[in-house]
């Protein structure tokens, strides 16, 4: 184990997981210094070979979906991908589709508007589950009163 650094510490009750996991990461995690970046494109082919028969009928979903010979234009095909890749957050996705629509004459007001829908959709999507907690705690404090 040379070089491995071994800590160990008590934690207070009071503290919370987050904290814990952030005392975890900060002193047992290597910290990467970049994530995302154009050198991972290098990988598809390794992925793809890595696992052939999901990767055909993945690629066969995406040219399916991204058809130009649907009653969806493509111009509207794009701006629905971006704004999946923005709540995604995807950013190779994010690239591709924006480049894709401004081929199919998205206006920078169009990204705009899809920027700000998919965000309030994706803050939607908080609050829908935030009932649903609503009803956990509910169910939680009858069997736990």
């Amino acid at each position: 184990m040379s070089g491995t650094k071994r800590i160990i510490f008590f934690v207070d009750q009071s503290i919370n997981s987050s904290s814990i996991l952030f005392l975890f990461n900060s002193f047992i995690l290597t910290p990467m210094t970049e994530y995302q970046t154009p050198k991972d494109r290098a990988y598809t082919d390794t992925l793809i070979n890595s696992a052939k028969k999901e990767a055909a009928a993945f690629l066969n979903l995406k040219h399916t979906a991204e058809r130009k010979d649907g009653v969806i234009p493509i111009k509207y095909r794009e701006l629905m991908s971006v704004a999946v890749a923005l709540t995604t957050q995807c950013a190779y996705c994010i690239e591709a589709h924006i480049t894709n629509a401004v081929q199919a004459g998205a206006t920078r007001e169009e990204i705009a508007e899809t920027v700000f829908i998919a965000a309030a959709i994706r803050a939607g999507g908080a609050v829908g589950n935030g009932l649903m907690a609503m009803r956990l705690f509910d169910e939680a404090s009858q069997v736990n009163p």
